[in-house]
């Protein structure tokens, strides 16, 4: 509306519009009450801990992925020791082409005196105990002959799962359909999921990494251990914290 001018006060639910009364000539206050946004008051909450924690703004990343990575990148001692190369399209395209995403299941649709089993910090675990790739990599063809434990990498394989396995492990895109078949197939792993498969495979071509000692081990040892002192204290917002922060890592 001409003549008239807004302003939003930080952490208020309030709206106040500054307007001229034309009649008596001054400046008057209209207050305008505007719904609470459901969820502000934690995003708020959000902000807060990691500004007084770690001095980042959580608006500024676009992701929390991104936040991670930055708060990561911090402290370069976590890293300095492990170059990060940045792939060209090539390799990027190659490597992309074996992420499949998770494998769910329902095996057995009923059942009685049943137990749940859950892994804590799984993926934060894995990040922080295993090799990762690392270095340069280096395109190899011609690995039919070559051992499969001598590789460390990502490489297209032919794959036969035997019939009688009840539970496939390695997946297959088929169109726009992702399977874990039976029976042979030729498809794009980590190296240490053809290890781990058990299945009779074949390297046919792929980029070899370095193996190298992971750059997250005492990044996710001190969130791991915060978290554990933050539920000790029963501070659950900031357990939720430290939680997101080493899985939106990963």
């Amino acid at each position: 509306m001409q003549g008239q001018t807004g302003q939003f006060l930080v952490g208020s639910s309030k709206k106040f519009i500054m307007h001229k009364d034309r009649k008596k000539g001054r400046m008057a206050n209209q207050e305008i009450v505007i719904p609470k946004r459901p969820g502000k008051e934690r995003n708020e909450r959000a902000q807060e801990i990691h500004w007084s924690k770690f001095q980042i703004d959580t608006e500024d990343p676009m992701t929390l992925s991104a936040l991670a990575m930055r708060i990561f990148r911090q402290n370069d001692d976590y890293y300095k020791n492990f170059p990060i190369h940045i792939p060209n399209r090539n390799v990027d395209t190659f490597i992309r082409r074996g992420h499949y995403g998770g494998h769910t299941d329902v095996y057995k649709p009923f059942g009685e005196d049943l137990y749940y089993y859950d892994v804590n910090s799984l993926y934060p675990f894995v990040m922080k105990e295993f090799p990762m790739p690392g270095g340069v990599p280096v395109w190899r063809k011609n690995l039919e002959e070559v051992e499969l434990d001598t590789l460390f990498g990502f490489f297209e394989a032919y794959v036969e799962c035997p019939s009688h396995i009840s539970r496939p492990f390695l997946p297959y895109k088929d169109q726009n359909s992702l399977l874990f078949p039976t029976g042979k197939f030729i498809g794009i792993y980590y190296s240490e999921e053809l290890k781990y498969a058990g299945y009779e495979i074949r390297p046919l071509r792929g980029y070899m990494f370095e193996k190298m000692s992971s750059p997250f081990e005492e990044f996710i040892s001190n969130l791991y251990e915060s978290r554990q002192e933050a539920r000790r204290a029963g501070d659950e917002a900031m357990a939720y914290v430290y939680k997101i922060l080493m899985n939106t890592l990963y």
